[in-house]
């Protein structure tokens, strides 16, 4: 979206104000966050039971 957004920019107003953005690239490794169990990568598609909310009590969040 930011790319679209500067490129539109400049476009519009026929200036080079704001470069193209690029994607970072991490090469071959591709950067998986797991998941609470470690199992599976992180997903907004998990139960309620893996996620960690800011109004859990410090011992769930321990837990978790």
């Amino acid at each position: 979206m930011t790319r679209t957004f500067a490129n539109r920019f400049n476009r519009m107003y026929k200036v080079e104000y704001f470069p193209e953005p690029q994607a970072y690239n991490f090469g071959e490794d591709l950067v998986k966050i797991p998941g609470l169990d470690g199992s599976l990568k992180m997903s907004k598609s998990d139960n309620e039971s893996t996620a960690i909310f800011l109004a859990d009590p410090p011992e769930i969040i321990r837990k978790r």
